[in-house]
């Protein structure tokens, strides 16, 4: 009986003491459970700042640039446009370890904008009367046609020297300027060649037999034409209306900015191009942008027309004596 006693005691014992080596396994249990979190943080630490690094607005800014500072408003909002983007990196001239080199609709972003800014540069450098082409302007226009390599981030800074210059200069008034009316012309035209070219684009891009679920050049085409816009409405909210003494101008500019900021609103994750009556969660979104681009267009030729309207007619006499 009493080595039952002995026994049963003995089982007791067993039972209430814990084993030896059990704080060891929970200490590696948690120990591994700390690696995983660790090892599941580094695979989705690169994704997660190619997310954050993806800065493409859908909003127009209203407050760009800032009008104590610049002595042309369009000149002052394309610097400050590209400063802009400077900051947030200039995707295309990221080496390939960075997250925004993994990019596609920043780096068409940011062309777009370099490419109406070009443009603009280039038709405002064009000879008045005896004077020559401007060459701050023609080198502004050189430098930001080419956003393909590495360099690309040192000559958009150039190209915004180069504009600063101009600025300096017509502030000192060295140079000779045409008159507001003529210049918004001028521009709006450049806007208009600009929005055209890539009207035709998206729609023959919708109009295609064939598309695939990501195709890369739909993405291009989409966020290069929303740079485009994105850039031509900074430069409309950079004109002051009360600078053009012309009925009807403040409500023609209202409803051009108003198209531009409807056109700017769309931005899908994945741009979608689906075969007219298949199905697709986001509707198309290349025929969606034709048809807002044609809107903000059809604004602008409105625009256009108003200005035009409000030119001063020159008789034969004036043309012969002009010219």
């Amino acid at each position: 009986m009493q080595e039952l006693a002995d026994q049963s005691e003995t089982t007791d014992l067993a039972v209430i003491d814990p084993p030896a080596d059990q704080p060891e396994k929970k200490s590696g249990w948690m120990v591994r459970l700390v690696l995983y979190l660790v090892l599941i943080a580094a695979a989705l630490a690169y994704p997660v700042m190619v997310l954050l690094s993806h800065q493409v607005s859908n909003r127009i800014p209203q407050t760009m640039p800032n009008q104590q500072v610049w002595a042309d408003p369009k000149i002052g909002a394309s610097v400050e446009l590209l400063e802009r983007e400077l900051y947030f990196g200039w995707a295309s001239s990221q080496p390939l370890w960075h997250p925004q080199s993994r990019l596609t609709a920043m780096p068409a972003f940011q062309a777009g904008i370099g490419d109406l800014i070009s443009a603009m540069s280039l038709k405002r450098s064009e000879p008045q009367g005896m004077q020559a082409p401007d060459s701050d302007l023609r080198i502004a226009h050189s430098l930001l046609g080419d956003f393909q390599d590495k360099d690309s981030v040192d000559r958009v800074r150039a190209a915004i020297e180069a504009l600063k210059r101009f600025d300096g200069r017509k502030a000192r008034f060295l140079l000779e300027d045409r008159s507001d009316t003529d210049l918004l012309l001028r521009d709006i035209s450049v806007y208009r060649g600009v929005l055209g070219a890539s009207i035709i684009d998206l729609r023959s891009t919708a109009a295609e037999a064939s598309r695939g679920v990501f195709n890369r050049e739909d993405v291009r085409l989409y966020f290069h034409t929303k740079g485009e816009l994105h850039a031509i409405g900074v430069m409309l909210y950079a004109t002051e209306p009360e600078d053009f003494d012309i009925e009807g101008f403040d409500e023609a500019i209202i409803t051009a900015r108003t198209a531009l900021d409807r056109a700017a609103l769309p931005s899908p994750i994945t741009v979608s191009n689906p075969q007219p009556g298949s199905f697709a969660i986001g509707g198309n979104d290349i025929m969606e942008l034709a048809y807002l681009t044609m809107e903000a267009d059809r604004a602008l030729a409105d625009l256009e027309r108003l200005l035009i309207g409000a030119q001063p007619v020159e008789t034969p006499v004036e043309k012969d004596n002009a010219a």
